[in-house]
């Protein structure tokens, strides 16, 4: 089995990222992942400190088969900063895993997005595999696909997904 990447973008939580990357560390295949760390630049000096702090922090992380730390010099905007990143990671590795920072995962989240992205790495129907949804009162079967431009209950896409680089392209 491939293991795709795993790229985090960070900025001054702390205590929410200490949550993201245990629970992202309980994963049997954390091991064997490669876990790549965004940590965007403070926009003025009172967010420094935090921002000063979550780089202290993400240079201890550990459990992983590689972390690689990519701290940018100013502050370019959470937005930004996810477009940069991912384009970075597609182009390089051709498939990411995205979190954001305040994020708990089950322990099952890595097997999940990695047997998605193997299962569908070459249906042309499949873009990304998204490992959360808003609740919904719905009764939704296991699997189920969104269109293109849809979503569910007019709910925005996860906070975390696996995405292809040659289905994103097509989207575009």
């Amino acid at each position: 089995m491939s293991f795709a990447p795993v790229a985090v973008f960070v900025y001054n939580r702390k205590y929410l990222l200490e949550q993201t990357i245990q629970s992202l560390g309980q994963n049997a295949e954390a091991a064997d992942t490669d876990l790549y760390i965004f940590s965007d630049g403070w926009k003025d000096e009172k967010d420094k400190p935090g921002v000063v702090e979550v780089r202290k922090y993400i240079h201890s992380i550990s459990g992983f088969k590689s972390v690689s730390i990519k701290e940018s010099p100013e502050n370019k905007g959470l937005g930004k900063s996810i477009i940069a990143g991912v384009d970075e990671m597609i182009n390089k590795f051709g498939e990411v895993i995205v979190l954001e920072d305040d994020l708990l995962l089950s322990p099952y989240f890595l097997k999940y997005m990695n047997d998605g992205l193997n299962l569908y790495r070459n249906s042309d129907k499949v873009a990304s595999i998204h490992g959360y949804m808003y609740p919904t009162e719905s009764k939704l079967p296991e699997t189920f696909f969104l269109l293109k431009g849809q979503t569910v209950l007019d709910g925005e896409p996860g906070q975390e997904l696996g995405i292809f680089l040659k289905k994103i392209q097509k989207t575009l």
